[in-house]
């Protein structure tokens, strides 16, 4: 359920995808700015859903993300709070053809209880061509930090492949000049996302879900601003 809740946040200028940052391309000194609103529902209970976040590029290859997720009430999530920081850094930057290292950590909590801390560390990359290209960010390692007494260990790290089940992938469609398709997997959690890009705004939804008896599925709306 987890990762279909940050599946429903915004993508953003560096990042194809929702979770990670990825190897899209971006202009020197280009950022975004967006936010996302949402219901992830089971048949019995649900979870509204917000987000905001921000991209900048410093340079060509260099991309840095923030973003901050709230869920509300009628849940067992009730009361999730987070934040991430993330980086990535084009190592290949082609015209059709993109690999980028990436950072990540963030911070978080439910129902006003303790604060757990998390990070993770991986590839990403994108390919194709102008109408049609595919995305994948992949955690190599990634850990999870909790206080004393939440658990056996305040410390624990694992790597590939174990973290292979938290990769997204996506394939792209570029339909006219303004109009863009996203059908991809956070973990094990089907997404598809249309949005409508201008020059200087976007606006888009996103549905998801995991096709089990009681699994949950959620809708979100997203817009943002490119400066």
């Amino acid at each position: 359920m987890l990762s279909l809740l940050v599946s429903l946040a915004s993508a953003n200028e560096i990042s194809a995808g929702y979770v990670f940052p990825g190897a899209a391309a971006a202009d020197r000194g280009s950022m975004s700015v967006g936010a996302s609103g949402g219901m992830l529902a089971t048949s019995t209970e649900g979870v509204s859903v917000v987000t905001l976040d921000a991209a900048l590029a410093p340079t060509d290859r260099l991309g840095l993300r923030a973003s901050f997720l709230g869920a509300g009430e009628g849940n067992p999530l009730a009361g999730v709070s987070g934040a991430t920081l993330g980086a990535r850094y084009l190592v290949v930057d082609k015209e059709k053809f993109r690999f980028a290292p990436f950072g990540a950590v963030a911070v978080g909590s439910v129902a006003g209880g303790d604060t757990l801390g998390g990070f993770a560390a991986g590839v990403a990359l994108e390919a194709g061509g102008e109408r049609v290209w595919f995305d994948c960010a992949v955690p190599v390692v990634a850990g999870l930090l909790t206080p004393d007494g939440y658990g056996d260990d305040t410390v624990t790290v694992v790597g590939f492949p174990l973290t292979a089940a938290g990769s997204e992938l996506g394939v792209n469609w570029r339909m006219g000049e303004h109009h863009r398709l996203r059908a991809g997997v956070v973990s094990v959690a089907p997404v598809l996302s249309y949005r409508y890009e201008a020059t200087h705004w976007y606006a888009g939804a996103t549905a998801g879900g995991i096709a089990l008896p009681e699994a949950p599925g959620g809708l979100s709306v997203e817009a943002g601003a490119r400066f």
